[in-house]
């Protein structure tokens, strides 16, 4: 495929919370020990650093296990990671290196970051991002995108599936991922062609949509005098003729009315604008009369405050000029009048100033008396000419309803008569308008149709043009099979290896071309009746998948966990031979591809010559969880 193989390898897990740290070598490394050592649980907290699930550890590593931390390399560029060990989707995962740090969500994204932990994995190992449809056998379901996870399906064959399932291929949802990323590491499943499967998704839906409003306007049509679309055009045709036959006799109708009109009613009505426009005179006259009167008024109100003022002063005057003060107005002290000169006041001890006097003042007081009689008398006059003009006022008003009465029987004698007309004309009129309106509706329908049924075509043009274009795809990936090829070669390579027990005579280690599931001499892996067989086939054929990327590129991280390497396989005669012919193949591979390609084995016997690997020895008194109690392996 014209790349290098994606490096990727585990050189150190910590389990936070605990003092458990293991170092792990390019190649073949061996975690060894009984049952309930805790095995299982390091390759799965492993498996946790490349975005592997954490729900299936046990209570004592939940418990004691906060976080698992270590140093990953991918590439060349080494990262350290910390996660906490939780279940949560949005639980952050610290990571740090080559310059950059980050702190982000597991798998689900959050309001903090646009980007997920294993989103972040993929775009490192450089491994498409690509939706694919969640139903193969449907193009236009719904599209599912294909994770992490989904990639280091063939990069882990767990403990509880290695003698019973290929890459998790008994489970419907996982089985789907398991074959599409087959066809994207082997060329049968392209960036191009989920883009065309996406666009032929959509143009499908859009076809559904057409489809059934198209369906739903002839169903609402079928039965209805408008199912003919030349009679609904006539109709309507007739309908807006008729409308407008209508409206000019209408138009007539209302001229004749004009003219039967008699000059005398012409008469009155001019009658009644002369008596409306001298009653608006006479209110305007009303209206301002009334405002002089309330300022006549305003005016009388302050002379007579003035005058009670002025009363005030001349009382004030007599009294207090003669009054002779025997003690101090302000302290209460004793004063004599002989204390100051002649000419002062002995209380102030100052020449008094001259002012107005008393006859002045009483002149002042006569002339303003004269002038509210004046203004009492103006008042008066406002009065009658305000009431008169108000008796006027109800004169005019009596004689303009008379004369409205009039006018209005008058004319009652023949708008009376063409009433029944008119408004059977009004309601003629309206009855037609809304045929009209309801016909154009029903031609707007026909419009829409005609636009649904051009676009239908259009999209079913695209559609052809899509799966040919999809076909081409297929025809044009020839080499494909060639890949794939190569990939069975390497499988009965490994098979012979590994001296796998063979049936009949053609013996053929194969890949269903359907399924891509591994085939043994004729014999589909669900076939197989042997759980040790099936063991060895499925690290045969896992093992043949990373090789193969080697040689070809392909698109496949380069670590692979095995739990239970020799799980149900003997330990006696052939089956013995077997687990040593599978570790010699395996420190082989280490020695040849150890820099690209890092095995994490966990099993728990090891032969002689594969001591040198074990990395990680657990026992009874040893455990991953140094603590009683029961561990799942």
């Amino acid at each position: 495929m014209g790349r290098e193989a994606l490096r990727t390898r585990i050189q150190r897990i910590s389990l936070i919370g605990t003092e458990r740290s293991f170092q792990f070598e390019p190649g073949l490394n061996i975690v060894t020990g009984p049952i309930t050592s805790g095995k299982t649980s390091l390759l799965r907290l492993c498996r946790g650093l490349f975005g592997g699930g954490l729900e299936d550890l046990p209570p004592e590593v939940r418990q004691h296990v906060n976080a698992i931390g270590g140093e990953i390399v991918i590439g060349e560029t080494r990262y350290s990671v910390v996660r906490p060990n939780v279940t949560t989707s949005s639980a952050k995962v610290e990571v740090a290196g080559d310059g950059e740090a980050h702190r982000l969500p597991a798998s689900q994204l959050d309001e903090t970051s646009a980007l997920t932990y294993n989103q972040w994995l993929l775009g490192k190992l450089g491994l498409p991002r690509l939706e694919v449809p969640s139903a193969p056998t449907r193009v236009e379901s719904v599209p599912t995108p294909v994770s992490i996870n989904d990639y280091f399906l063939y990069c882990d064959l767990t403990q509880d599936e290695i003698d019973n399932s290929v890459f998790g291929h008994r489970n419907q949802f996982k089985n789907i991922k398991r074959k599409y990323v087959f066809e994207i590491l082997y060329g049968l499943y392209s960036a191009k062609i989920a883009n065309l499967q996406e666009e032929l998704r959509e143009v499908y839906i859009e076809i559904r949509q057409l489809q059934s409003q198209s369906k739903a306007f002839e169903r609402f049509l079928t039965d209805t005098p408008w199912e003919n679309r030349a009679a609904l055009e006539e109709s309507l045709a007739n309908a807006r003729d008729g409308l407008r036959e209508l409206e000019v006799e209408m138009t007539k109708a209302a001229q004749s009315a004009f003219e039967l009109e008699s000059s005398g009613v012409q008469v009155l009505r001019r009658q009644l604008q002369a008596i409306e426009a001298t009653l608006a005179e006479l209110s305007r006259t009303r209206d301002h009369e009334s405002s002089n009167l309330q300022q006549l008024r305003r005016l009388a109100t302050q002379l007579e405050t003035q005058s009670e003022r002025l009363t005030r002063s001349i009382v004030a005057d007599v009294y207090l000029t003669d009054f002779d003060f025997v003690v101090c107005p302000r302290c209460g002290a004793s004063l004599d009048s002989d204390r100051a000169n002649p000419g002062k006041c002995y209380v102030c001890l100052q020449a008094p100033t001259p002012g107005v006097t008393r006859e002045e003042l009483i002149h002042e007081q006569d002339r303003i008396g004269a002038q509210i009689l004046e203004t009492r008398e103006l008042i008066s006059s406002r009065e009658d000419g305000i009431s008169r003009i108000q008796k006027e006022l109800t004169e005019m008003e009596r004689a303009r309803h008379e004369l409205a009465h009039e006018i209005d029987l008058q004319l009652r004698s023949y708008v009376s008569d063409a009433a029944t007309e008119i408004a059977r004309r009004a309601t003629k009129r309206a009855e037609v308008q809304s045929n009209i309106r309801r016909f154009e509706d029903y031609l707007r329908l026909y419009n829409k149709l005609d636009k649904a049924v051009g676009d239908l075509s259009a999209l079913e043009r695209r559609r052809r043009e899509i799966e040919g274009a999809l076909d081409g795809e297929s025809v044009r990936r020839a080499d494909a099979e060639g890949r794939i090829q190569r990939l069975e070669a390497k499988f009965e390579e490994i098979v012979e290896a590994f001296g796998v027990p063979r049936f009949g005579d053609m013996r053929r280690a194969a890949i269903d071309r359907v399924t891509y599931l591994p085939v043994l001499d004729g014999r589909r892996f669900d076939e197989l009746s042997s759980q040790g067989l099936q063991v060895l086939l499925n690290v045969a054929h896992a093992l043949a998948h990373h090789l193969v990327a080697l040689e070809l590129g392909t698109p496949l991280p380069g670590i692979l966990f095995i739990d239970g390497l020799t799980s149900n396989v003997g330990h006696e005669g052939f089956d013995l031979q077997r687990v040593h012919d599978v570790y010699g193949y395996l420190g082989g591979v280490s020695q040849r591809h150890g820099e690209q390609l890092q095995l994490i084995v966990a099993d728990n016997d090891v032969p002689l010559e594969a001591q040198e690997f074990i990395r990680v020895r657990l026992s009874e008194d040893r455990r991953l969880i140094p603590m009683p109690g029961p561990d799942r392996t």
